[in-house]
């Protein structure tokens, strides 16, 4: 097992290699990418993502795999959509939350990226949006609370 937190830019990264009883092994990749709508803010998030491509490039080759957090990558925003669908290509991930929606109150920041492994393949039972996220004042976040719930 593995676990680091790089902090830096803004960015936060937390991996965590999983070795399962079957000798299979799985990695999550939690990150938390530079905030901004500035052209450099969008140059860090580049550079942010090219740093966690080669990362995962290095050390999970066939693993399964989840990326999940807040890239920091507007959904409606065609040059953060062109990072984010360059992202997904570079690592083979598909996003999780195709064909299910989000509370349209929410600008899409956050996402669950998936690839399955070479020897160890999991499903997806729900993906979906805590709702529950929320005090007497409202939610606690500016954005959804995601959820994944796989079975290995």
């Amino acid at each position: 097992e593995m676990l680091r937190s790089l902090v830096g830019s803004e960015m936060c990264i937390r991996d965590r290699k999983i070795t399962l009883p079957s000798n299979k092994r799985f990695f999550i990749v939690n990150t938390h990418m530079d905030a901004g709508k500035r052209d450099s803010d969008r140059t860090a998030r580049k550079k942010q993502l090219e740093h966690i491509i080669s990362t995962i490039k290095q050390r999970a080759t066939t693993e399964a795999l989840i990326v999940a957090g807040d890239l920091n990558l507007n959904s409606k925003n065609p040059e953060d959509v062109k990072l984010l669908e360059n992202f997904k290509k570079e690592l083979k991930l598909t996003d999780s939350f195709t064909g299910h929606k989000i509370s349209k109150k929410w600008t899409i920041l956050d996402y669950i990226l998936y690839k399955q492994g070479e020897e160890l393949e999991f499903k997806i039972i729900s993906v979906g949006e805590d709702e529950s996220f929320v005090t007497e004042e409202g939610p606690l976040s500016d954005h959804p609370a995601l959820i994944i719930e796989v079975s290995i």
